[in-house]
């Protein structure tokens, strides 16, 4: 991948194989991946630790009874690609055909423009009735003038509120769509020989070596023996509520005053 800032590229090897029955392995560094379509299950392999998870696949139906796993909202969709037939050339000494697919990025969603809320207890004024006819030699009347419109009521020692201005809030930002992707895939295996996404951030180019067409061996797709299963992530525990504030003592009452004795009888 060559980012478009001029940086130095960044390379790295993988290697894929796939079976007839179309199960597929991708090894990189000390991790593969394995996918059963049949199953709908990918299962990892940890080299170095030797180790092994098992999950479901990307897109597959959840199980009956399990809760349906919440998803981001829908992006807006984008127009379907521009496809260009590229020909045929060789390619790793491999014949192959070529595709030019030109993407399209979507259009900016159109936000709603908010209206500022009506104020309560406001009503449009009424409109003044037609002057009925004056008698003959009579001075027309004025005409009325227009009626002034309510005003907010004031609460005494509050300030009315300032009415909303309406505003349109920008337009989220659109993902990172290539703008093209050439593809050159192998006409006898139909695999991808050679495909280069280009966009406005990188260039990243993606090349099949070594290429055969022999079946891999079974063993490649099943786990190798002495893997345990990786033990599951813990969750990081909840925060505890802080201690409730201790009330303040409640306050003593005052004493009663005494009683003056009762005098004595002479």
């Amino acid at each position: 991948m060559q980012p478009s800032s001029g940086g130095a590229p960044l390379q790295r090897q993988w290697k894929m194989l796939r079976s007839s029955q179309g199960l597929t392995r991708v090894d990189s560094g000390n991790t593969s991946a394995i996918a059963n379509p049949a199953t709908q299950k990918l299962t990892l392999l940890n080299h170095a630790q030797q180790q092994f998870r098992i999950l479901p696949m990307p897109g597959a139906p959840p199980q009956t009874g399990a809760p349906a796993t919440p998803t981001a909202p829908a992006l807006p969709q984008a127009s379907p690609p521009q496809v260009t037939d590229l020909g045929k050339s060789v390619i790793g000494g491999q014949a192959a055909e070529g595709k030019l697919f030109n993407f399209q990025p979507p259009k900016p969603p159109v936000m709603p423009s908010m209206q500022p809320p009506a104020s309560p207890g406001m009503t449009p004024p009424a409109m003044p009735g037609l002057p009925t006819p004056a008698a003959p030699g009579a001075k027309p009347p004025a005409l009325p003038g227009m009626p002034a419109l309510p005003q907010m009521p004031k609460l005494p020692g509050m300030a009315p509120p300032a009415m909303p201005k309406s505003a349109t809030p920008p337009a989220p930002p659109l993902p990172a769509t290539p703008h093209t992707v050439e593809v050159w895939s192998s006409i006898q295996h139909r695999v991808p020989l050679l495909s280069k996404a280009t966009s406005s951030q990188s260039v990243q180019t993606v090349t099949c070596k070594n290429l055969s067409g022999a079946e891999p061996p079974a063993s490649a797709f099943q786990i190798p023996p002495g893997y345990k299963m990786a033990p599951m992530p813990k969750l990081a525990p909840f925060p505890k509520l802080p201690a409730a504030p201790k009330l303040p003592a409640a306050p003593k009452l005052p004493a009663l005053p005494k009683l003056p004795a009762t005098p004595k009888l002479p």
